[in-house]
Order: C-alpha cells, then structure tokens, then sequence
C-alpha cells in the first residue's frame, strides 16, 4: 500500500516569521507550542514543517498579531531576507532572461515548500502567476495569498529592474475599506472576491535578459538544486546528510575538509569516516562527486574562468583543481573544453 505524500515547509519560512513576529514584540513560543515544536527545532535545517503545522503557524500568528495588511507587511521581511540569502532567487539572478527565472523557480520551489507551489501559465492575454495550496482545507489563508502576491510582485520588479508593468491582480479575499496600500503596492487593476490569488503580466517581460547575469554561478547553484531536490524526496541516509553538509558548505563559500564537516556532525573525523564506510561511501567520494558535477557542468559555458571555477570548489588554488580534474576526467579542463 503506498504511503500518503506529505506535504511540507522548510524552516527558512517559519524562521523568517518568528523574526518578524519577535520584531513586532510577542511571544512566538506560543505559536510555536501551538503546532508542538520549539525554536531549537526551527533552527535545524533538516527540519521541515508539515502543511498543517505551517497552517496553524500562519493562522495563529495572524490572530495574535491582529494586523490587518499583516500579509503584506510580512512580505516586506521575506523579500528582505530572500534577497540576501536565499540560493533559489540567487539563481534565478544568474538566468539569462526573466521566463527562465521563473522557471527555475517552479522547478526547484519545493526545496522552499511543497505545500504552496507556484504555477504559471502563458496565454495570449499574458502570463499568469498562482500557486497551488495543501493545507488541511487546500483553502489558502486570505493573508497568506496577499503576501505571496506582494513577494512575487516584489521579485518580479527585481528581476526586471523595475521595469514590470502588472495588467492585473486578484485577491481570494475581499475588498478592504482602503485600497491606499493595494495602489501603491501593485500600480495595476485590483480584483478581490476571486476564486485564486493571481498576478497577470505582459508575455513580453518573459524575454527581458538579466543584467550581471553569471551562468558558471547558475550552473554551481542548479547542481546543487538539483542533488536538494534529490535529497528531500527520497530515503534519506548519513551520507546524503554528509553531501548537504558539503553542498551548503561550498556554496557559502568556506573552507571545507573533513574536520570541518565532521564537527558539523559533532563527531570526530575518524568515525564519520567509519560511518561512511558502513554506507559504501568515503568523504572523498561525496566531496569529489560534488565537485565533478559542478565543475563539468559549469565547463560546458565558454566564458566560465578556471580560477573561479577553482575558488568556488574551495581549492586553493588553480593548479589543485587542474589536477583533481585530470584525476577524475583523464584530462585538464582546458581540454575538457575543447
């Protein structure tokens, strides 16, 4: 009998709204004993909150805060926080147009949530964006659709350097008393009472390119989407724990060796190893394997340089890299290229 697929949030959500609730001046540990977990939990990357935990976390912190555009003002802080750190809009700067953005987006969202995903649907009246919900009652809360509108029209903007016209915007919810803030916020006309939370856009916007776009950035970064997706949505096992380590450590750009990561794991060095050993597996292998893929994916760019190639894999220098490459390819990366 298969097992029922259970949808979920990563933590990065929760945590950036226990930030904001904090800043608002309440007690989050009331939220958070309301869907039984504590902030020590939320802390943990691994850790990833149920759709129905997430929707009692979201509703609960809409009463206790009793804001009326609360999910428009905590968009603000998503965005904030998405912008600086989050390695999916980072990848999605690193596209080469807007449309492939997006598309980078919906293809590796559920790292961030599959229990909201984005949908967009290209049709000759332009483009739609709206997201699909699991919550209990697969009903998104009113709040939440006007933050993922606000967030969307925030990143889009962002995408295009401003230059996003919106042809329209409709809200699940109903029409507040004063739109001021809707005016401000979407420039564009404002539908509420509707079945879904929708932004709609010109076709156009999909083809506007990117400025700074670096596509050796954007291939380390899908590689490393790629092995997460992997990751999250099959058996999990301590090397696959030991390659996210790895993953988030290269793409931080720290020093990594095995101390390292085994401190990550309050282990010492010798019995990570054993563990590894027990799984089929060295750290060598995971590390080596990671560096591969990403240093033969990024190859395939001709404007990619060596040297930051070598730097983003953390090796200390160009000549490091040529040779773990010879050793893995049987040939330098030079003629690999060619």
């Amino acid at each position: 009998m298969n097992e029922k697929f259970v949808h979920t949030v990563s933590t990065s959500l929760p945590l950036i709204l226990v930030r904001y609730i904090e800043k608002k001046g309440f007690d989050t540990n009331i939220i958070l004993n309301n869907i039984g977990i504590d902030q020590s939990a939320l802390a943990n990357p691994e850790t990833r909150l149920t759709a129905e935990q997430f929707d009692t976390f979201w509703n609960v912190a809409v009463e206790i805060v009793s804001e009326q555009n609360f999910g428009i003002s905590f968009a603000d802080e998503l965005a904030n926080a998405w912008r600086g750190n989050n390695f999916i809009f980072n990848m999605m700067m690193n596209s080469s147009n807007v449309g492939e953005a997006l598309e980078r987006l919906i293809k590796y969202h559920d790292i961030v949530a599959d229990a909201v995903r984005p949908i967009m649907n290209i049709r000759s009246a332009g483009v739609h964006i709206f997201w699909e919900y699991f919550g209990p009652t697969f009903k998104m809360p009113d709040q939440l659709g006007e933050g993922l509108l606000v967030l969307y029209t925030k990143m889009l903007r962002r995408l295009t350097d401003n230059q996003l016209v919106l042809l329209e915007v409709n809200f699940t919810s109903s029409p507040p008393k004063n739109l001021d803030i809707y005016n401000s916020i979407f420039q564009a006309p404002l539908q509420f009472g509707t079945p879904q939370n929708k932004l709609l856009f010109d076709k156009e916007c999909l083809e506007q390119p990117l400025f700074l776009a670096d596509s050796m950035v954007l291939s380390a970064l899908e590689q490393l989407a790629k092995k997460r997706m992997e990751e999250l949505f099959s058996e999990n096992t301590f090397s696959k724990e030991v390659g996210r380590m790895i993953g988030k450590t290269l793409l931080a750009g720290k020093e990594i060796n095995l101390d390292i990561i085994a401190k990550e794991f309050a282990i010492s060095p010798r019995n990570l190893q054993l563990k590894l050993k027990g799984e089929g597996v060295s750290y060598q292998e995971i590390l080596d394997d990671f560096r591969k893929t990403i240093a033969l994916d990024s190859l395939k760019e001709p404007t990619a340089s060596f040297s930051d190639l070598a730097f983003l894999l953390g090796y200390s220098d160009q000549s490091a890299f040529n040779h773990a490459f010879k050793r893995w390819t049987g040939k330098t990366p030079k003629q690999c290229r060619s």
